[in-house]
């Protein structure tokens, strides 16, 4: 397994936009205060124009009680406005429009009603509006979490670069199994209890540990004492980091929101999204490192010390700056 380093240089360069701003999409809310009164949140990437910000389209019977407008944030751009209207949102379009043009961003649509139904819903950049359902599905809570799990952990540099690190010690086909294994029980057990309200964690702090996770396994590798615990017993140190990052998992799913009427199988497939995801990277990264290992003859031996001292570096900066941000 030493032809990880071929792959982790590649995921080197992959993680360093992970902070940037611009990837973030639109989070557009809609929540029911009062029988027909709607509070309407659009919290909107910095890298939009303040002449192109968008503005909720809903049906025509539904009226500003208000005056809105967009107030800045540190990357952001927010604004709420409560509307009437005169018929529920339910079997209704939703949806923004941009003054001048579309900036090719993704928008997080979540609608709660009174009732404690809720709806999430994830707008590519082509489309415009939404079709609320008039009841909750099984099917429809089945494909919309699964997908919200797996873009969580494709767009989760910092928990994939664990991963792939973890791999890099574990080395063989079965202890990558176990190893891989022991972080996803780990993470589905603190997913869900937090998910669920039965624990209660600091997220600023959360993010911090899981930097300092990366650079704790990152060193590991740069020390590279193969009788040290983390290369002894991999599973033992994924299955301990997986704690903390199912905490952070359950920090993307609360921002998200679960539906109550269809709560535990919006968790499990969420979950079982993050393992889609997740094995999916592990799949790819293996196929790449057979084909470098049968078809180059790179030095990747002396690789791996660099790696780790990127990949330690950039994990450090991201401790750093997520320690600035929870101090600010």
């Amino acid at each position: 397994m030493r032809g990880l380093g071929l792959t982790l240089f590649a995921l080197l360069l992959m993680a360093l936009p992970a902070q940037a701003h611009d990837s973030r999409p639109v989070s557009f809310t809609v929540l029911e205060v009062s029988p027909l009164n709607y509070q309407i949140d659009l919290v909107v990437p910095g890298s939009v124009p303040f002449n192109n910000l968008p503005e909720p389209a809903l049906p025509e019977d539904c009226v500003p009680l208000g005056s809105g407008g967009y107030q800045p944030g540190i990357g952001k751009r927010v604004t709420r406005q409560t509307l009437h209207c005169e018929v529920s949102l339910a079997g209704r379009d939703v949806g923004l429009a941009f003054p001048d043009y579309n900036p090719s961003l993704t928008t997080l649509l979540r609608v709660t009603f009174l009732s404690g139904t809720h709806f999430t819903q994830v707008l590519g950049p082509n489309v415009a509006a939404w079709h609320i359902p008039a009841a909750e599905s099984a099917s429809g809570v089945s494909s919309q979490y699964f997908v919200l799990g797996t873009e969580h952990i494709l767009s989760g540099y910092d928990h994939l670069l664990f991963v792939l690190c973890m791999l890099f010690i574990a080395r063989t086909p079965r202890r990558i199994f176990w190893t891989v294994t022991g972080f996803t029980l780990a993470h589905s057990v603190t997913l869900a209890l937090t998910a669920l309200g039965l624990v209660g964690v600091s997220i600023p702090l959360v993010e911090m540990l899981i930097a300092l996770s990366i650079v704790f396994v990152a060193a590991e590798i740069a020390r590279n004492n193969r009788s040290s615990l983390t290369y002894a017993y991999p599973i033992v140190v994924t299955s301990l980091f997986g704690l903390l990052h199912g905490f952070g998992f359950a920090s993307a799913l609360s921002e998200i929101g679960l539906p109550q009427t269809q709560l535990p199988l919006a968790l499990l497939m969420f979950n079982l999204g993050i393992e889609a995801g997740q094995i999916l990277v592990v799949a790819f990264v293996l196929g790449l490192t057979w084909a470098a290992l049968r078809f180059t003859s790179w030095p990747v031996l002396k690789a791996e010390r660099v790696l780790s001292y990127g990949i330690g570096t950039i994990a450090a900066f991201w401790f750093v700056e997520r320690l600035v941000r929870a101090m600010a």
